[in-house]
């Protein structure tokens, strides 16, 4: 549930969230990162409310914003509402050169 990662104590910190299995590597991310790559916006929503930093990435070099910009393709509004969220926490984030221009999309 979503209730047991919300911790306001670690809810920066990296943690295993997926490939957890025998044979998988291990793959960390913050619970803002899990729930960006989810899409669940009443999820990241709560996680920015709780103090989590939109800029740090996981173990595949990604950030949360950069997995809203990947995702939520059928609403552009919501994609944008959510970016602009992030800034107002991290406005220095940055995101990796494929996703630049939908990004600076996001900001305007």
């Amino acid at each position: 549930t979503v209730k047991e990662y919300l911790d306001t104590e670690d809810i920066n910190e990296l943690r295993p969230t997926r490939g957890n299995k025998l044979n998988s590597t291990p793959y960390f991310s913050t619970v803002l990162c899990m729930y960006s790559y989810n899409q669940d916006v009443e999820a990241i929503k709560a996680c920015l409310k709780l103090g989590a930093n939109p800029a740090i990435v996981d173990s595949l070099g990604l950030n949360a914003v950069e997995y809203i910009l990947m995702g939520f393709d059928a609403d552009e509004k919501l994609k944008r509402k959510l970016v602009k969220r992030c800034l107002k926490i991290s406005p220095d984030l940055t995101v990796c050169d494929d996703l630049h221009s939908q990004f600076e999309e996001s900001r305007a």
